[in-house]
């Protein structure tokens, strides 16, 4: 059992990218939460959840977490991305935020960029794009860090799959949070 060396070498790089980051997810897909949730976890992130952005913004409005990083879903049910962004920069808001959608065409990371979000990612995720995203945003102490190698790591480590990331999670806690939440998600349903 175990990591393999290439995904080992990318989640150590990773962890030095990610440790200690609070990034606060709003997501309204339960299973993208729970996957992106165990995979920035496994980065070193902690991860806070909101299910729209009515959430995020009684989240932040709480003061509970400093967030460095925000990651929004643009289609989303009681309040979309874009509504979010403009009440967040209305607050005067100056975290960076990485807007996640399905939609890949030029004019929609556009219309992102002018309503104020500063990354683009799109869906599904490649894990290399969303952390060279990251690592573009969040400025650090001691200067850049080395761009991330996103052609060594093999294409099974790229996207954003919950059967492909159960694969290298060697951690039988973090494991059994994945499973817990896709239990709740079925229970649910």
């Amino acid at each position: 059992q175990g990591i393999n060396k290439p995904m080992q070498q990318e989640m150590n790089l990773s962890n030095r990218l990610l440790n200690g980051i609070n990034i606060l997810l709003v997501e309204d897909n339960p299973l993208n939460q729970v996957v992106a949730k165990g995979l920035l976890e496994q980065f070193g992130a902690h991860i806070d959840q909101a299910w729209n952005g009515k959430e995020a913004l009684e989240l932040i409005s709480q003061g509970n977490r400093q967030y460095q990083l925000i990651m929004l879903d643009i289609q989303m049910p009681v309040m979309d991305g874009y509504s979010t962004c403009h009440a967040l920069n209305e607050r005067g808001n100056k975290v960076p935020i990485i807007a996640m959608t399905a939609g890949v065409l030029s004019s929609e990371r556009e219309h992102c960029e002018r309503m104020g979000m500063q990354g683009f990612v799109p869906k599904p995720i490649e894990i290399q794009t969303l952390l060279s995203e990251i690592q573009r945003l969040l400025p650090t102490a001691d200067g850049p860090k080395a761009p991330l190698d996103i052609d060594s790591t093999p294409i099974e480590h790229t996207l954003f799959y919950p059967e492909r990331l159960l694969q290298h999670i060697n951690q039988q806690e973090q494991i059994d949070s994945v499973v817990q939440g896709i239990r709740q998600l079925v229970d649910a349903s």
